[in-house]
């Protein structure tokens, strides 16, 4: 016999079995892993609606107390013309 014909029998069936299973964990890893980045993204979604609705807050206060400013002069400038000023004189 020559070492040209000689042919080796080899049992890869485990092989087979284990990266099945390899490949089996990796797709469940990425199921479980799916869900956690979905609740990530709707978190950083809620942080930035959070920031915008904070601004938009800050902003109708801001108009708010500019408001109060304006009539609170206007108060001011009525309760002096009752008293018997004129406008000119209250301004």
């Amino acid at each position: 016999m020559e070492l040209t014909q000689l042919k080796f029998v080899v049992d890869t069936s485990d092989l087979k079995n284990a990266s099945a299973t390899i490949k089996q964990l990796a797709d469940d890893v990425t199921k479980l892993n799916k869900p956690m980045q979905e609740a990530a993204s709707a978190s950083s979604a809620l942080n930035k609606e959070q920031v915008n609705s904070a601004n938009a807050s800050k902003q109708v206060e801001a108009n708010v107390k500019k408001q109060v400013s304006v009539l609170e002069r206007q108060q001011s400038i009525l309760e002096f013309m009752a008293q018997g000023m004129s406008k000119g004189q209250v301004s």
